[in-house]
């Protein structure tokens, strides 16, 4: 199952990429399942895991939330600020 991934900030960054696609294996992979194939691609993210968010079509989602096929997944780095 293909969802695309959007990259913001220090993930756009760190990953050289704006976007790309990830092809999910399983008929109803989670959020959980993007990020640990995101991970596997990209290791030395992994100590930006507790804190990245990810957003489905413009809505916050948890790690155990399903995806679907097309599914556009905006990954979130911390934030920081006032």
């Amino acid at each position: 199952m293909i969802v695309f991934v959007h990259y913001h900030a220090l993930l756009r960054d760190k990953t050289g990429r704006t976007n790309e696609s990830f092809d999910l294996p399983g008929s109803q992979p989670t959020l959980r399942d993007l990020l640990n194939a995101f991970f596997a691609r990209y290791p030395g993210l992994r100590k930006l895991e507790t804190s990245i968010r990810a957003a489905v079509h413009d809505e916050f989602v948890e790690s155990g939330d399903a995806l679907n096929e097309g599914d556009r997944v905006d990954l979130l780095p911390p934030f920081g600020g006032g």
